[in-house]
């Protein structure tokens, strides 16, 4: 169904197993579209040429609304639909909880002339790519969360140039796409206009290159088993940059203007598939992503490797264990001397009552060796690392810096400047490594006598 009311608006409103088809057209009116399924819409080679008066308060040219499924109208190629600014907002379209279904597949970039506004959820389904040049800005006016959900089984391949990168930005950035609230230069963007821009929930497979996350409070959400790869990403004004709650993140680029954590992830302790690989960063401050004057204002904090990081072009290196967990406490490598020499203290202090002929003495220092040693053979068979041993040869401290060692060796060797794919090299790895380092750290406690 098809209407035209008063105020300049088409809407198109899908009902049942009606098929709706706008091809070849030239439309002068706000156009909304609703409920529309999967396969019930197609949109194409359309030039919307909204003219000045032609679009009541933020209408926008086209609005996709109420789970309307955009996989059919044209927005790349030679079907593509095209968009004329000769009025502010007319080359604009609007996601108000759009919803891109299981088995669908859009397409999006800058070559049609729209700039996409997201007020609303953009659900994503099935697989949404997004190409150069493609600007996305984020409105919260409606909703708290606007912006791109990728759910379930999702793919999100967001691809880039250099010369054209894919923007997402605040609706208050006049700098791309015009002034889409138009308000003139009454308002300016800042860190926090919008929730986030990217959520990527559950089992979502996501790929990012050569792409801006601006303005919002936070640039992006990954949780559940998700999988992310960013590659030459700038993240910049925000309050927080990264939120890692579950999955594992690829992440090369840089953070500029972040006001609080640049990255945040699971604890330092293997429980949670939860691990960011954020080596080869460009933190844009001298310390990189520590603030060695005071480390509760860290740029980063949990399962985060971050070495080498990059300042002024130059390469830094730190240990894979430098990163605290969120609450402040040390990574498992940080903590695992501490505990060795602990042991050793309490070996050493049995030895002199054990030497002085006391039995049960001799007993303790047994019992506790065969405990750790059983650990350590135990950790040796799943390792994917060498150890220093089968068993303690020397002394607990000895073992555990060089466990300690070989582990910060074994995730720097797999972490690449720029990652090809998902991989998930240093991500898996470092997940393994922190399993056995804690296990370890564990075993110098509770084997203590």
């Amino acid at each position: 169904m098809v209407a035209q009311n008063a105020a300049y608006t088409a809407r198109v409103q899908c009902s049942g197993s009606s098929n709706v088809s706008v091809n070849d057209s030239t439309i002068k009116s706000v156009m909304y579209i609703s409920s529309c399924a999967k396969n019930q819409l197609s949109m194409q080679r359309n030039t919307f040429d909204v003219a000045s008066g032609q679009i009541p308060g933020l209408g926008y040219a086209l609005g996709l609304c109420s789970n309307t499924d955009p996989s059919n109208i044209a927005m790349t190629g030679s079907n593509k639909n095209t968009f004329v600014d000769t009025y502010p907002l007319g080359n604009t379209v609007r996601f108000c909880d759009a919803a891109l279904a299981s088995g669908s597949t859009w397409a999006i970039d800058g070559s049609s002339g729209a700039v996409f506004v997201a007020t609303g959820r953009l659900y994503n389904s099935g697989t949404l790519n997004i190409g150069s040049g493609a600007v996305i800005k984020v409105s919260n006016v409606s909703y708290s969360d606007a912006g791109i959900h990728s759910k379930t089984g999702s793919e999100l391949h967001v691809e880039g140039t250099s010369s054209d990168p894919v923007i997402f930005s605040s609706y208050k950035d006049d700098s791309i796409g015009g002034d889409t609230n138009t308000d003139g230069s009454s308002s300016s963007p800042s860190a926090g206009d919008y929730s986030a821009p990217l959520y990527l929930e559950n089992d979502t497979e996501a790929t990012l290159d050569y792409v801006q996350l601006k303005y919002g409070y936070r640039a992006a959400m990954v949780s559940g088993t998700s999988t992310a790869l960013f590659n030459h990403t700038l993240v910049n004004y925000t309050n927080y940059g990264i939120n890692v709650s579950g999955g594992n993140v690829n992440f090369r680029g840089s953070f500029e203007n972040v006001s609080n954590r640049a990255i945040t992830a699971c604890d330092w302790d293997g429980s949670v598939d939860c691990s960011v690989d954020a080596a080869y960063v460009d933190w844009n401050r001298s310390d990189g992503p520590f603030n060695n004057s005071n480390r509760s204002n860290d740029l980063v904090c949990g399962m985060v490797t971050v070495s080498p990081w990059v300042y002024g072009s130059v390469e830094h290196d730190a240990s894979m264990y430098s990163v605290l967990n969120c609450n402040g406490s040390t990574a498992p490598g940080s903590s695992m001397p501490a505990n060795a020499a602990y042991f050793d203290q309490r070996i050493g202090e049995n030895q002199i009552y054990c030497d002085g002929g006391y039995a049960f003495a001799c007993t303790a220092i047994t019992t506790a060796m065969n405990c750790l040693n059983a650990a350590i053979g135990l950790a040796s068979s799943t390792s994917p690392f060498p150890l220093p041993g089968s068993s303690i040869s020397t002394t607990g401290a000895a073992f555990s810096a060089g466990t300690v060692s070989a582990a910060d060796t074994y995730v720097k060797g797999l972490e690449y400047e720029t990652p090809a794919t998902i991989t998930l090299g240093a991500l898996s790895g470092a997940a393994n490594v922190i399993g056995i380092v804690s296990s370890l750290s564990s075993a110098y406690s509770s084997c203590a006598p």
